[in-house]
C-alpha cells in the first residue's frame, strides 16, 4: 500500500482531480446536466490525463524544491516521474483526438502551455502566479466550450476562480518561501509582506464581488457562497504577521476548502434547476 501511495504521489493525487472538477463545472454550466455522452466522458478522461501529466511534469521540474519540503520521490526517481508525465500527456492527446480535431488542438495548446509554465513560468515572480491562476481558471471555459459554448455562468466562474486561485498561489508561496529560496525567486521574496497581504486581500474581495454577478442566485447558492467567502476571509486573517520558518498550512487549507465549496455554489443551483 505504501508503494502504491508513492506512485500516486507522482501525479500529486488527490490534487489531480481539482482541474477535472473545474472542467466538469464548465460542462455542467453550459449543458445544465452532468456529462454522460461518450464525447463528454472522453473529454473528462483527457482532462484527467492532462492534469496528471501537468502535475507529474511540475514535480519533475521542482524535484529539488519538493525534496526540501519532504516530498522526495521525484528527486529519487526522476526518470520514472518524467516518463509518467510524458505517458500522461500522450494519453491526453490520444483521447482528445478521438473526440474531434478542434478538441485535440485545444488540449494540445494546454499541454504546451503547462510545459512552458513548469519549465520557465515558475521562475518569473508575479507572472508565475498569474499564469498558474489563468491556466487553472480557464479550464471552466474549456469545459463549457467542449459541450457547446461559453455562457455568462462559466465566464463569471472563471473570473472568480482566477482571483481566488491567485490568492491561494500567494499564500502557497508564503508557505514555501524557505524551500524556494536558492532555487527560484517568488513574489513574496521581492515584495514586503504587507504588500502580499494587500494583493491577496484585493484578490479575495474581487472574487467575492464578481461572484454576486452569477446568474443563478438561489438560496442554496447564497448559503454555499457565503460559506466559501467566509473561508477565504478567515484565511486572510490567519496569514502570518511576519515571514517565519514556522509553516502554518491553515490559510492554504481554508482557501482550498473555500474553492471546493465555491465550485459547489456555482454548479448545484444550475444543476438542480
Amino acid at each position: 500500500m505504501k508503494t502504491l501511495w508513492r506512485y500516486l504521489r507522482i501525479i500529486r493525487f488527490p490534487m489531480t482531480f481539482a482541474p477535472v472538477g473545474a472542467f466538469i463545472a464548465g460542462m455542467i454550466q453550459e449543458s445544465g446536466k452532468f456529462p454522460v455522452l461518450p464525447s463528454e466522458l472522453l473529454a473528462m478522461l483527457a482532462m484527467f490525463f492532462l492534469s496528471a501529466g501537468t502535475l507529474a511534469y511540475n514535480g519533475f521540474r521542482d524535484r529539488d524544491i519538493d525534496a526540501r519540503k519532504g516530498e522526495s520521490f521525484a528527486k529519487q526517481y526522476p526518470k520514472k516521474v518524467q516518463i509518467a508525465a510524458i505517458l500522461c500527456y500522450v494519453a491526453c492527446l490520444a483521447v482528445a483526438g478521438i473526440i474531434s480535431l478542434s478538441t485535440f488542438l485545444v488540449f494540445a495548446l494546454y499541454v504546451g502551455a503547462t510545459i512552458v509554465y513548469s519549465r520557465y513560468g515558475v521562475r518569473l515572480p508575479g507572472l508565475k502566479n498569474a499564469l498558474a491562476s489563468f491556466l487553472s481558471a480557464s479550464l471552466v471555459l474549456f469545459g463549457a466550450y467542449v459541450v457547446g459554448g461559453i455562457n455568462q455562468a462559466s465566464l463569471i466562474t472563471t473570473l472568480v476562480f482566477f482571483f481566488a486561485i491567485t490568492a491561494m498561489e500567494l499564500v502557497k508561496d508564503l508557505e514555501d518561501i524557505e524551500a524556494d529560496r536558492g532555487y527560484r525567486a517568488t513574489l513574496v521574496m521581492v515584495l514586503p509582506l504587507g504588500y502580499i497581504k494587500y494583493i491577496a486581500g484585493v484578490c479575495v474581495a474581487g472574487a467575492i464581488a464578481i461572484g454576486f454577478l452569477f446568474p443563478v442566485r438561489t438560496v442554496l447558492f447564497g448559503i454555499l457562497y457565503t460559506a466559501a467567502s467566509a473561508a477565504f476571509v478567515v484565511a486572510l486573517f490567519r496569514l502570518p504577521l511576519h515571514i517565519t520558518t514556522l509553516i502554518d498550512h491553515t490559510p492554504r487549507r481554508l482557501i482550498y476548502v473555500g474553492l471546493w465549496i465555491g465550485l459547489a455554489a456555482f454548479i448545484l443551483p444550475q444543476f438542480l434547476r
